[in-house]
């Protein structure tokens, strides 16, 4: 292979070595400008190429280099005796000598009088890699890597360890480009950048992309080297190796240009749920676990939901012996305490779900509120304290339990995941371990609204009588805060508690059925119906899963209370501005206790036609009444029936789930029909190996065709193709008698002999072909010409 097809190769391999160089940058933080950076691994990449290409020239280069080495010591040697013996001084070496902080060099001692011999040896004294050794394992390794201690900065031996990882990494990738075996080596990355995305590390996408465009371009390249090894007549002009490598390059990059536009246009939440459903350890780690046996806990854990998710129907049996788990807090409770275990915030009309959350530790998303710095700066907040222990016979689950504002447990802030809604899972390693005990602290107020959710999205099943009953209420609040007010008191008031209620088989919308036909329901009713309600008026909220800890039921702080599934708990979490997140409980039997006791029921605002009541609340505003309210007419069925939006809610805060998966269904039936329709072009029984006299016909016409459009010939035809290819002649004499004799005068023997001899030849035509018009060309004619060109 020639020098300038072994440089495409090794250029399509710099683009693999400099994104390895930049993911251990990412780690490493090299003290080093962007501009040296580049620099130095260009030239370690292509000099280590340049010494193994010529290689002869690299060996002599080398030892002149080295006999200046010891001739430059040599000198030093000799000049530094003669000044000993002229002077009759004792040289005695300061073995107390340190390092310079800036530079990392020995004090210089003048030995002779000869400047630059000593000049050169100490630019290359020995010691220095003794010196260089000792910070690199103390410095880099032990103190900032380890104990994670900020150091001095030493930019020589930053720029030297620079030149070292270079050096390293590219005679390691010379090795793996060299052997066959070695290049399955090449798939370790991959594996290392889905590792690192599991593990929550973020690297820029430009360090995969450049990854997977340089292994693409790499194989096409190497793949090419190999036919040109085994095929040394053939003629590289027709595609020579530097344009074949830009087509590589190319191809990489489309392909990953491909994958970004198909994340931004394709439904990829829906991808990620098909992904969960393969692999949920996988997709879990990143997004809360799924599957039987690693699983962020929720309701589905209790007897208040079934494994289907669909929301509603009678409730099961409720364990109220067995604990859960066991909490204590730090002092005496006056009121419940809500511990959170799943936040959704998507609303389909028969269930809640979470789209694609992503968790970050060391309380990334809470920590990055301005507000809920200075709350926790300030102490301006009633935080609360507290421990937990599983019951590790009973639960085996990676979700911690805790309160709103979580900012500190035990178990560490970096192997703690919390999303952005709070959602929080224990992580120590690659694989799982279940929780037994922790302790945590919580402030019991969040500010932070992740921007990437949409809290006031709607399902079309929503009916409009829903929309209008909502509107109505929350008419009677001109804050968001009133508005909420009279939600829950409208409900907690006016529907009844209950474990029975009937499922929901006709699959209506979850919130519209209770309003109007089931009118009682458990917690999972009222904490729904509550958020959807707040979204349509146009305020934030989300539906929260966990357990409800009621006061009456934990000791003073010094004992653990165990958790049973009578306490596990549905509830919504409202955005007030101004405040953050709230916790407004419509649940009857829990509500007398909540925040809201002193706000009037339903009935004491119907009575009060022309009395007007001033509420406070602990945002600090009032709510204002002055309108009775007529419970028959809000319950008439409105006109419009369920699925009519015309209300004034923006369209844009209404999505559906159901169109996206009519778009994924719609996709994947094209795919079938695409697929059907190709191989249904196949010529798979035109060309079945059966040696046949048919199937030998079509095989030497075929033959016959790929030699005519490879070397361009006149003609396709095959007395025409044969009498110019240089092929032997009893060859070409018994596939013209296949092809022009009776069936009848060809034996067995010689058909066979005419196939086999016909196939050997098509695999080397056949690859000449792809390498000239290319592998889409080929399969365009082997999937829709052949049959009209050959007979």
């Amino acid at each position: 292979m020639d020098n300038k097809s072994r440089l495409t190769k090794w250029m399509t391999g710099y683009f693999i070595f400099l994104s390895l160089m930049l993911t251990a940058n990412h780690f490493i933080k090299l003290a080093v400008d962007v501009p040296l950076f580049g620099l130095v691994t260009l030239i370690v990449y292509f000099g280590i190429f340049a010494i193994k290409r010529y290689r002869n020239t690299s060996i002599k280069v080398v030892a002149v280099i080295i006999g200046l080495i010891l001739l430059i010591y040599g000198a030093d040697y000799v000049l530094t005796s003669l000044s000993q013996m002229k002077s009759q001084d004792l040289i005695v070496e300061n073995e107390s000598q340190t390092l310079d902080q800036a530079e990392g060099i020995r004090e210089q001692v003048k030995r002779h009088n000869v400047t630059i011999i000593q000049n050169l040896r100490d630019t290359l004294d020995y010691k220095k890699v003794v010196t260089f050794s000792k910070w690199l394992v103390t410095e880099r390794i032990e103190k900032q890597i380890i104990k994670e201690e900020k150091i001095t900065i030493n930019k020589r031996f930053e720029f030297y360890l620079l030149a070292l990882i270079s050096i390293l990494l590219t005679l390691l990738l010379s090795l793996v480009f060299r052997f066959k075996w070695f290049k399955l080596a090449l798939l370790i990355p991959i594996l290392l950048f889905v590792w690192l995305w599991y593990q929550f590390i973020d690297l820029p996408w430009i360090y995969s992309a450049l990854y997977f465009a340089g292994v693409v371009a790499f194989f096409i390249m190497d793949h090419h080297e190999k036919l040109v090894a085994s095929h040394p007549g053939f003629n590289t002009a027709y595609y020579p190796a530097s344009k074949l490598m830009l087509t590589s390059i190319t191809t990489g990059i489309v392909i990953i240009a491909i994958a970004g536009i198909i994340t931004v246009v394709f439904p990829i939440k829906q991808v990620n749920y098909l992904v969960d459903l393969v692999t949920p350890n996988l997709w879990g780690a990143r997004s809360g676990y799924s599957s039987s046996g690693l699983k962020m806990y929720s309701l589905k854990e209790t007897a208040f939901q079934g494994e289907s998710e669909i929301l509603g129907g009678p409730v099961g049996e409720i364990n109220t012996v067995d604990p859960i788990f066991w909490v204590k807090f730090d002092r005496k409770i006056d009121k419940a305490v809500y511990l959170k275990t799943t936040i959704k915030d998507n609303y389909d009309g028969l269930k809640w779900n979470n789209n694609g959350i992503t968790y970050k530790s060391n309380f990334k998303y809470y920590l990055s509120d301005d507000n809920n710095v200075q709350m926790l700066t300030a102490g301006n907040f009633e935080g609360i304290n507290g421990s937990i222990k599983i019951n590790k016979k009973l639960t085996k689950t990676v979700t911690l339990f805790t309160p709103m504002g979580l900012y500190k447990t035990s178990l560490g802030s970096d192997r703690v995941y919390v999303s952005a809604e709070n959602e929080a899972f224990y992580k120590a390693g690659a694989f799982v371990k279940y929780l037994s005990e922790y302790n945590f602290s919580a402030s019991q107020r969040d500010f932070f609204k992740s921007p990437e959710v949409d809290y006031l999205q709607l399902s079309n099943r929503v009916e409009k009588r829903t929309i209008d009953l909502a509107l109505q209420i929350g008419a009677f609040g001109k804050s968001d805060y009133e508005k909420m007010v009279m939600l829950t008191q409208f409900l907690s008031q006016n529907y009844t508690y209950s474990l029975t209620p009937l499922s929901n088989r006709e699959r209506r919308d979850f919130v519209s059925s209770f309003l109007f036909e089931t009118q009682k329901g458990y917690c999972t009713y009222f904490a729904s119906t509550l958020a959807v309600m707040a979204r349509i008026n146009g305020i934030p909220s989300r539906y929260v899963e966990g357990f409800r800890v009621d006061p009456n039921e934990v000791g003073d702080g010094n004992d653990f209370s165990k958790v049973t599934g009578r306490d596990a708990h549905a509830w919504a979490e409202v955005y007030i501005e101004g405040y953050g997140w709230m916790i407004f409980e419509a649940t009857p039997i829990y509500s007398e206790g909540s925040s809201l006791e002193e706000t009037p029921t339903l009935d004491e605002l119907i009575g009060a036609e022309e009395t007007t009541e001033a509420l406070t609340n602990e945002v600090g505003e009032f709510v204002t009444t002055n309108e009775p309210i007529n419970l028959e007419d809000l319950l008439v069925e409105g006109d419009g029936g369920r699925g009519d939006l015309d209300t004034d809610i923006p369209s844009e805060t209404i999505t559906t789930k159901s169109n996206i998966m009519i778009y994924i269904y719609s996709g994947l039936v094209l795919l079938v029909v695409i697929i059907g329709f190709l191989l249904t072009r196949l010529p798979i029984r035109y060309l079945r190996n059966n040696y046949t006299h048919g199937f030998a016909i079509r095989i030497i016409y075929l033959l016959a065709y790929l030699i005519a459009e490879t070397k361009d010939y006149a003609s396709a035809e095959p007395e025409y193709v044969f009498t110019k290819a240089d092929y032997a002649p009893s060859e070409n004499k018994l596939w013209l008698k296949i092809l022009y004799a009776k069936s009848e005068r060809i034996s067995d023997e010689s058909l066979r002999e005419g196939t086999i001899t016909a196939m050997r030849h098509l695999k080397s035509v056949k690859e000449n072909y792809i390498m000239r018009q290319g592998r889409i060309k080929y399969l365009k004619f082997r999937w829709f010409k052949i049959t009209k060109l050959i007979p």
